[in-house]
């Protein structure tokens, strides 16, 4: 049917008031007029007019009328209680008009924000017409955004496609729902095909497809087909443009061709803060370009200055890359303002706080306005859990932070592993922290830091080295560059899996990846000393380490024993352990082994005895400082007394340890030797008094005879 031209409104119009002059009481050209103003000439007052001057007439013809009025009401003049009684009037006449069961369904979605109520009507109106397409449509709409209800939101998508299946919005809308409620991407992606079959045209039903494909189907060469249609369509969009910039940069890593879609949009609009800001992040995180990063959010926040997420990333930028803490700062305040509930602002604002401020407090205060702008802010439940373990020492305010971050979010990975790192370390209840862990774990399987210290647990807790060792080894397959992983696999291979080719490869990748790790060649020395008797590459291990951590006192330790016993080099050795001491004088060993050095080489007994002494306070339940601390003092100061205390101090600590046993044996037995010897010389100087006595008394009496 062709379109009327303006003339044949016209003439209509002057026909109608004709009508109505000749009979006033003519109710049906009042309405037919009422319409004809309210839907073409926009005279909304004097339609109204016309609309109740035809009910006063001929009520027999309310329910049209009371519907057409009720819509007036509902959208010209906003009075939605009156367009609810109008609705009401139509259906009192007219119980079976399924229009105005619709209608009012609809103004309580709309306006009277009464889901329940729109439900109801919806039905009536399903029941009245139950091959109206539009009401089986709108109440899937309706049902989509109650919760539970989208399994009956797809089946009234379907009657109404079932109906008519002409209507493109039909297919795309339950596109929509099969993508987003019920986790149907395949089915999303046959709706959405279909109702782009329909409307091939149609730049909306294209976007939403191409989403689907790139988020959740993987299909990146269709998504960007089809963004590449809309091009076409729409050739000074800058949104689309804008996609297939994030198209290019997060999943097809072509970032100069991303950079290209980026400044397309902003050469179409100059105001579009998006695409500034998504620009700067690939500078940023992608190119390490620092400076065009700032310049693009310095941009979008001189363009827009209420664009929270350019403040924001402007102030990750400042604080994590340039060091211009206090302007971060400014910053991540103004997203604040800007946004009194933006999480993520008040998060990072905390971590800048402690971290570069050191205002524990202040970091405190935003966590905490964090969580009182948002009771459910997980995130900030979890870092207010680290924050007041690690600056507050308020482990019981942790725990329970950790629990609210983790009631909020179930699948809260994170919170399990920080919870769990809390009650290992500081509540040593190894068990909770593995079923945390494990949590954690079960979450995201690919959590490396989880698995290493799940593995960390296993190993020395529960003393469980081949799951231990399964979680480090999944580490190595999720990233072989994880020179941690090869550190600790190795470690584990070792210690208790006696492999140490195995071990050795693991030790040369980690060094491979981290070659200036002092730690690592530090403990790459053990192993070649201990596991492999390499003692030339274990010294070389050491001095490694020493020149890349030269304050690291172990390594000059473990250089001295070296020295000492395998290159016969006291005075070296001697060197290194005072060096060792110099750098750490609390370290036991290095005491230790000096003390057994100045004795054994140098007859420094005294010097010996002050090293002893500090070794034993240090480490007073150490059997093998016990135990050698004792012979210095038998062999060169005679203190048998403390020595056999000592003896007995090492074979408590140690009940294995057979040197203490037959030292002290050894000293016991001397001393029963001396002890009987001494009793022998008293019973022999008995006798000779007797004698001397006797001989005495004979000479004596030798006298008297005379």
């Amino acid at each position: 049917m062709s379109k009327k031209m303006d003339w044949e409104y016209q003439l209509e119009r002057e026909r109608y008031e004709q009508q109505i002059m000749t009979n006033p009481g003519d109710a049906g050209a009042h309405f037919d007029l009422a319409y004809l103003l309210r839907t073409y000439f926009k005279e909304f007052e004097l339609s109204k007019q016309h609309y109740e001057i035809g009910l006063a007439k001929d009520p027999a013809q309310a329910a049209h009328a009371y519907n057409n009025l009720a819509v007036l009401m509902e959208t010209h003049f906003k009075n939605y209680e009156a367009a609810k009684s109008y609705y009401e009037l139509a259906i009192k006449n007219a119980p079976d008009d399924s229009a105005a069961y619709y209608n009012l369904a609809n103004l309580y979605v709309r306006h009277l924000d009464d889901l329940d109520q729109a439900v109801a009507y919806f039905e009536k109106a399903i029941d009245a017409a139950p091959y109206d397409a539009a009401t089986h449509y709108f109440y899937a709409q309706l049902l989509t955004r109650k919760a539970g209800n989208h399994e009956q939101a797809k089946l009234h998508y379907q009657l109404a496609i079932d109906i008519d299946g002409t209507d493109a919005d039909h297919y795309n809308d339950l596109g929509i729902l099969l993508q987003q409620r019920l986790s149907d991407p395949e089915g999303a992606r046959e709706m959405y095909e279909k109702a782009i079959e329909l409307e091939p045209e149609d730049a909306d039903y294209r976007f939403n497809l191409a989403f689907l494909l790139e988020d959740e189907l993987n299909d990146y060469a269709a998504a960007k087909e089809q963004l590449y249609y809309i091009t076409e369509l729409r050739p000074d969009t800058a949104p689309v443009y804008y996609y297939l910039g994030m198209l290019h940069d997060f999943r097809l890593k072509e970032f100069s061709t991303a950079i290209f879609y980026f400044e397309k949009a902003i050469e179409i609009d100059p105001t579009y803060v998006k695409a500034y800001k998504s620009l700067g992040l690939l500078y940023e995180v992608e190119l390490n370009d620092y400076a065009k990063a700032r310049a693009c959010f310095e941009k979008a926040v001189e363009v827009d200055p209420f664009f929270k997420l350019g403040h924001y990333h402007l102030a990750n930028l400042l604080s994590d890359h340039l060091g211009e803490y206090e302007l971060a700062k400014q910053h991540y305040k103004l997203a604040i303002d800007i946004d009194p509930a933006f999480g993520f602002a008040y998060n990072n604002l905390s971590i800048l706080l402690d971290e570069h401020f050191k205002d524990y407090k202040g970091a405190r205060e935003y966590l905490e306005m964090a969580i009182k702008n948002n009771p459910n802010d997980d995130s900030a439940y979890n870092n207010l859990g680290v924050l007041l373990t690690e600056r507050f020492n308020d482990t019981e305010g942790a725990r329970e932070c950790y629990e609210k971050a983790i009631a909020i979010n179930p699948n809260y990975a994170m919170a399990y592993f920080n919870y769990a790192n809390l009650e290992r370390l500081v509540y040593w209840d190894y068990p909770k922290a593995r079923q945390l862990y494990e949590q954690a774990i079960a979450i995201n399987p690919n959590y490396a830091i989880a698995n290493a210290n799940l593995s960390l647990l296993l190993t020395t807790q529960f003393k469980e080295y081949v799951q231990a060792r399964q979680l480090l080894e999944h580490n190595v397959a999720l990233n072989p560059n994880d020179y941690t992983t090869h550190h600790n696999l190795a470690n584990i291979l070792d210690d208790h899996f006696d492999e140490p080719q195995t071990a050795n490869e693991h030790f040369l990748k980690a060094l491979e990846l981290s070659p200036k790790n002092g730690q690592l060649h530090f403990d790459y020395g053990i192993f070649l000393e201990y596991s492999m008797k390499d003692i030339a590459g274990a010294k070389e291990q050491y001095l490694a380490c020493t020149e890349l951590a030269p304050d690291y006192a172990r390594a000059y330790n473990n250089l001295g024993l070296l020295q000492t016993h395998h290159f016969a080099d006291p005075k070296g050795a001697r060197e290194y352990f005072e060096t060792a001491i110099r750098l750490e004088p609390g370290s036991p060993y290095a005491h230790y082994n000096l003390a057994n050095l100045l004795t054994d080489e140098f007859a420094l007994h005294d010097f010996a005895l002050e090293h002893f002494e500090m070794a034993l306070d240090l480490m007073p339940q150490n059997a093998g400082i016990c135990n050698d601390f004792a012979v210095l003092l038998t062999q060169h100061f005679g203190n048998t007394e403390r020595a056999k205390e000592l003896y007995q101090q090492a074979i408590a600590a140690d009940p294995e340890h057979s040197c203490a046993r037959e030292n002290l044996a050894e000293l016991l037995n001397i001393e029963a030797a001396q002890q009987a010897q001494a009793q022998n010389k008293r019973k022999l100087y008995n006798r000779i008094i007797m004698l001397v006595t006797l001989l005495a008394a004979c000479i004596g009496w030798m006298k008297l005879r005379k």
